[in-house]
């Protein structure tokens, strides 16, 4: 029996419970080191084996486990380790008597599902709304069985809403359950989607476009079954917050969180359709037994109790993700999603949906509330940092430096990274200034960065949207240090940039349908476009007054001009998906890989030719997936974070088209023989992007070098990826050498110079001239120096982006100063390449093509004219 790793329980995290801990957590193994998940045993550190179950997430080309699933029920804290026994595993042994199933039935031609637990106490649930002056109840059609195992169950339910005519709804509804079988527990997600396209005159997206549907109620219910042993004491109780008292009633239990209690509660950020703030009070009401209470924030467990039953709901991230609501009536529990109680309708964007969520516990009623409280949520692990560096999962990453020796730079960098989680200016601090929660925006972080230079009474609203992988740079840095912030921070916004960010129709254009929406517009307000870039006041204000004048940076100013359009949509640009694959193997939840698959699948459906008007003249590639620019096609935003999202497909899936055409991508975006300097990549305002697709380069070239048969694709990557570092090398140099040359000298710059030591550390690896590689690594080490130094010196480096950028890029340095080269020594041919060819996207070509069809249509017209002429002229002369 092997040892392989340690899982720490952490007591940091604001969902640690202690005792029956419900452990879900992403395991990643070395190549080689387990065949089959079966064979993986979990042990305290007392020594005994723990209720464990595991599935397979993903796998190394050699089909061994790259990340395992784990399921676990452990008692009280302490470290749990991880044991592979290849020969004769053997199961944790699981009391069948004591936990048994959580069994699911539906009654042919009713409606809700009914849910029997391992005592018996019986339940139906249901979900109800109301909408378009209509009461709905949801119709299940299609029950699948997900993960299944001794410890843990989930079933993924398809269905529809009926209305009281059997008449079914527009809006699509999923849900999802999971059964945690030892403690009677389960979990249930609600995700409901308006598929319609939303209507965006100008490129403006607001509350109140046509394509909207406005939602009275929509409530979760479940009701206990009547039963023998319904006879005997009943009542309601709560608990407001962990660790509190429960408080008890008789009858009833009414609770209601208006708002999330901060200080800005009724800000600008809550703006409606009408730029009205809907809220009325400030926190929550409870009522038990009539008796009303009032409060900021409630993080509640309620029960309901019938004679022997007892039926308990807790809600994750209550106050965060207001309106929400609680009732207990009868032998009745809801969860109100979208509550009535509110007042006022939900809008419920065109494309947009929202993932409802809440725990539902299944007891004697002689419980014990401490388990009901320990049941209902989810504890959340740390991993050995240096295990997960050792398995080669996420290449160089290394754990959290603690200012330990004397490397100044790392110090710096860490301290820089930190700012996001310690300090004065936190991104929970963030949050609160401009109160980011509510439905739609908790998980999402304020762009406090683009409001540097507003004036105005109020804080500028502006939303982050995910931009440069902010879910990623979260993942890589719980990873590093273990921490369950970073963990938590990743889960939110993972599901807000899904759920929310995401245009989720296939009726609009092609390049906006299932893409993701930028950050709000730069130095504007997000006002009734909410997290939907481009809002209709764009139109009537100007937004880059305290900027450098545009005209005084000449050419470059006027491109800018042509760039800074106030209308627009989803663009791939904006296509981040890696921050989903790592929540995918750390969570094991389907609705992250299906994520990172759709980013991919955008790519290819925005480059069909089929899928646009100009297809009656060119069905060529549309480009859009390289266009960083207009007009320009290189190395880009568009191009990087379509490879990147392409790798993402290809990594989940195993689907050769992905990387087949992040290869082609490739080939339009650079060669091994590109005249760089009139790509002018030195101009910072119009090119600061290229070293984002030398990023991706760098991963792409490491897939293909794995791969014999891509031998010539991978030299090709190789040689390219040479071609740009030799070239930084010899010319590149901090963007804020030249503050005259930026309309915004700001911290930003600094800090988007740490790409430049990522292409040089990591491409040096695959340098196979050693004197080069050499000078390779030493600019890089400038760069990073330079960079966090330079950011260090302002006063703003606590900024969202400089921060993100910090999360994202430096955590390999450590691991890449010391690695050995990728790639053997010698030199390459790049005649075999042949010469760079211009890309000409299908616009183009569709227009050049129509111009000279037009042109030929005139000069047949004019010659049948002449013809005509002479025709007549000859006749009349006869």
């Amino acid at each position: 029996m092997n040892h392989i790793c340690f899982i720490s329980q952490s007591s940091q995290s604001s969902l640690h419970v202690g005792a029956s801990e419900r452990l879900r957590i992403g395991v990643p193994f070395r190549a080689g080191a387990i065949s089959d998940p079966s064979q993986l045993l979990l042990r305290s550190d007392e020594g005994s084996l723990v209720d464990a179950q595991w599935h397979g997430l993903a796998w190394w080309p050699d089909g061994s486990l790259r990340w395992g699933l784990l399921f676990a029920t452990p008692s009280g804290r302490g470290k749990l380790e991880v044991l592979a026994d290849s020969r004769n595993p053997i199961a944790p042994n699981i009391n069948r008597n004591a936990s048994g199933d959580l069994r699911w039935d539906i009654s042919e031609g009713s409606h809700g599902i009914r849910l029997v637990a391992w005592n018996g106490i019986a339940g139906r649930l249901n979900v109800r709304g109301r909408w378009n002056n209509a009461n709905y109840r949801f119709r299940p059609s299609a029950i699948v069985a997900g993960w299944d195992g001794p410890v843990f169950t989930s079933w993924s339910i398809e269905g529809k809403f009926l209305d009281e005519g059997n008449q079914a709804s527009q809006v699509l509804v999923r849900m999802e359950l999971d059964a945690w079988h030892a403690i009677g527990c389960m979990g249930a997600k609600v995700t409901i989607t308006n598929p319609q396209p939303a209507d965006h005159p100008n490129g403006n997206w607001d509350l109140g476009n046509p394509g909207s549907m406005d939602i009275e109620d929509l409530s979760l219910e479940l009701e206990l079954e009547s039963s023998s042993g319904d006879s005997g004491d009943s009542g309601v109780s709560i608990q407001r917050d962990i660790g509190e008292s429960f408080l008890n009633g008789a009858r009833t239990i009414d609770l209601f969180q208006s708002s999330s209690g901060g200080e800005h509660w009724n800000g600008r950020n809550h703006l409606d359709r009408h730029r009205k703030v809907p809220m009325q009070k400030r926190g929550y009401v409870l009522d038990i037994d009539g008796m009303r209470t009032e409060g900021l924030r409630v993080s509640p467990v309620a029960c309901l109790r019938r004679g022997k039953q007892m039926l308990a709901i807790g809600i994750p991230k209550f106050w965060q993700n207001f309106p929400r609501a609680i009732r207990l009536h009868g032998s009745c529990a809801e969860v109100g999603f979208f509550p009535r109680e509110a007042g006022y309708a939900h809008e419920l964007q065109g494309g947009e949906q929202k993932t409802h969520e809440c725990a539902i516990g299944f007891f004697a009623s002689s419980v014990d509330h401490k388990v009901i409280e320990s049941c209902l949520r989810v504890g959340c692990p740390a991993l050995d940092c240096d295990y997960v560096s050792s398995t080669g999962v996420i290449p160089f990453i290394s754990a959290y430096h603690r200012q330990e020796g004397n490397d100044n730079d790392q110090s710096a960098y860490e301290l820089l990274v930190r700012q996001a989680i310690e300090g004065g200016d936190t991104f929970a601090t963030k949050r609160e200034q401009i109160d980011e929660y509510g439905w739609r925006n908790f998980g999402d972080v304020y762009g406090d960065h683009e409001a540097v230079y507003h004036q105005g009474p109020e804080l500028l609203v502006s939303h982050y949207n995910n931009q440069y992988d902010c879910t990623a740079g979260f993942a890589y840095q719980y990873l590093r240090s273990g921490e369950p912030i970073w963990y938590d921070y990743m889960v939110e916004l993972a599901d807000h940039a899904w759920d929310i960010d995401t245009y989720h129709t296939e009726r609009d254009k092609a390049m906006y349908n299932m893409g993701l929406f930028w950050h709000t517009y730069h130095y504007a307000d997000a006002d009734t476009g909410t997290h939907r870039s481009y809002p209709r006041s764009l139109a009537t204000q100007d937004h880059f007054q305290s900027g450098k004048d545009l005209d005084a940076l000449g050419k470059t100013g006027a491109k800018l001009k042509s760039v800074y359009g106030k209308g627009g949509g989803p663009a791939a640009s904006h296509n981040y998906a890696t921050g989903w694959v790592y929540a995918y193997y750390l969570t094991g939840e389907a609705r992250y890989r299906a994520a990172a698959i759709n980013a991919a699948d955008y790519v290819i459906d925005i480059e069909d030719g089929l899928k646009t008007p100009f297809r009656w003249a060119y069905r060529g590639p549309t480009g859009h997936a390289t266009g960083s620019s207009p007009g320009y096609y290189g190395p880009g935003r568009a191009s990087a974070n379509s490879t990147l999202a392409l790798l993402a497909g290809y990594e989940l899936t195993e689907d050769p088209k992905y990387l087949d055409f992040a290869v082609d991508l490739m080939k339009r975006t650079v060669h091994p023989k590109q005249d760089l300097e009139k790509l002018d990549l030195l101009n910072a305002e119009l090119r600061w992007f290229y070293t984002m697709y030398l990023q991706a380069l760098v991963r792409l070239v490491a897939v293909l070098s794995r791969d014999p048969k891509r031998r010539v694709e991978f030299a090709y990557g190789q040689a390219s990826l040479m071609h740009y570092c030799r070239w930084m090398v010899e010319r590149e140099h901090p963007i804020l050498d030249h503050p005259e040359r930026l309309q915004y000298p700001t911290e930003t710059w600094a800090a988007q110079d740490i790409r430049k030591w990522h292409v040089l550390a990591e491409g040096s690896l695959w340098c196979p001239d050693p004197d080069w590689s050499k000078r390779m690594k030493e600019k890089a080490e400038f760069f990073f120096s330079h960079s966090v130094q330079q950011l260090n010196s302002f006063e703003t480096k606590s900024l969202c982006r400089p921060v993100v950028l910090m999360m994202n890029y430096g955590w390999q340095r450590l691991r890449l100063k010391d690695a050995e080269p990728l790639c053997e020594v010698g030199q390459f041919d790049s005649s075999q390449f042949g010469e760079p060819q211009q890309f000409r996207p299908q616009r183009q070509i569709a227009i050049s093509r129509a111009k000279r069809l037009f042109v030929a249509l005139v000069c047949s017209f004019v010659a049948l004219t002449l013809l005509g002429i002479v025709w007549w002229i000859q006749s009349r002369s006869v």
